[in-house]
């Protein structure tokens, strides 16, 4: 993930992974654990239809000598590598594997 190098050491990249046709959280997991980075999954639940306001999900990732702080941690759960997914390069994607 190129991404990094444009962060500080410390800082944390945050990928909003939310789609209705896509289960985007394999692709985006073994990109980060094929990288060494730490992942955790976050969704919010902050809803309201009346004002276009809908929940999300997103996958936070930070470098592996960065460790997320207790806040983070609590509010977010982690994630592991599923093997469902084979890992997506510039060479190779399967968008049939992602479908939900």
């Amino acid at each position: 993930m190129t991404h990094f190098r444009h962060l500080a050491p410390t800082g944390i990249l945050a990928l909003h992974i939310s789609n209705t046709h896509l289960d985007l959280l394999p692709v985006v997991a073994g990109e980060a654990f094929a990288g060494g980075r730490r992942a955790r999954l976050k969704d919010t639940e902050d809803e309201d239809e009346s004002t276009g306001v809908f929940g999300a999900t997103w996958v936070l990732i930070t470098a592996p000598s960065n460790d997320f702080d207790n806040e983070i941690r609590a509010d977010s759960n982690p994630i592991s590598r599923s093997g469902r997914v084979r890992l997506w390069t510039d060479d190779y994607s399967n968008l049939f594997q992602i479908l939900k």
